[in-house]
């Protein structure tokens, strides 16, 4: 069996596509009141405060806890932190830094901006031939998927390799193969059920949607600097800070 064909006819395809992807919605969110119950202040994950308006009967001027101020603060979540106050026995770099600080009280678009604009990118080479005669046949495409999603840490890759040939030998026989194979890589921040207090699960998304309107999350820092770990607005530090999440909690999968 002699196999002597020159392969001349030879086409190379290129294509390439870009996309960006943002959140389709997010919740209406009021921009009325703040953190807390009873229209008294409290750093709880809830808007049921006082107003955002010095005066009135629901008005910050009369807040029952009598912890806003009549130019428009409190004291700074990590100037009241119970969480910092015992961490280290208090000698901390937040709690030394943010004691005495003021902290305006004011509605924040925490949820609006912790998204972000998403992209897609995607690129496919195809190679195919075949010989004058058509006796001897190929297709070869290399393909790399690039998608980072609006959520922060979220993002797909995917690379797609597919060989395949075909030849009529000279004793008629057909000889014919392909091969595929495809390389995902996925990673995503925890996701789960939520109450928005972290008892159902680690939920970014939970953590991220019941944030209160007072609440700075993209101002506030989220990293300890003394261990790395998770710091929030709530007194006890009992919910996990949705930016540390995306950036050090981030569940992967990789196959092919």
């Amino acid at each position: 069996m002699h196999l002597e064909e020159k392969l001349k006819k030879n086409e190379i395809t290129i294509n390439q596509s870009f996309f960006i992807n943002d959140i389709a919605s997010i919740p209406d969110y009021q921009d009325n009141y703040g953190g807390g119950f009873d229209q008294s202040f409290g750093w709880f994950f809830s808007n049921w405060g006082p107003s955002f308006n010095a005066d009135g009967v629901d008005g910050y001027n009369n807040d029952p806890a009598g912890t806003i101020q009549p130019d428009g603060t409190v004291e700074h979540p990590y100037g009241s932190s119970a969480f910092l106050n015992n961490f280290l026995g208090g000698n901390n770099a937040f709690n030394n830094l943010y004691t005495g600080e003021r902290y305006a009280w004011k509605p924040y678009n925490s949820v609006e901006n912790f998204f972000r604009s998403g992209s897609v990118k995607n690129l496919s080479v195809n190679l195919r031939g075949s010989s004058d005669d058509g006796n001897v046949s190929y297709n070869a495409n290399v393909g790399h998927l690039d998608e980072e999603g609006f959520t922060p840490g979220n993002y797909v890759g995917r690379t797609t390799l597919s060989v395949g040939g075909r030849a009529k030998l000279s004793n008629k026989f057909t000889v014919q193969g392909s091969m595929n194979y495809t390389l995902n890589n996925v990673v995503s921040p925890p996701v789960a059920a939520s109450r928005g207090n972290g008892t159902l699960g680690w939920s970014t998304f939970g953590n991220v949607f019941f944030t209160p309107r007072n609440v700075d999350l993209m101002g506030l820092p989220f990293e300890l600097p003394e261990n790395n770990g998770s710091i929030y607005y709530r007194n006890g530090n009992d919910i996990i800070n949705p930016r540390w999440s995306v950036k050090n909690a981030q569940n992967g999968q990789k196959n092919q």
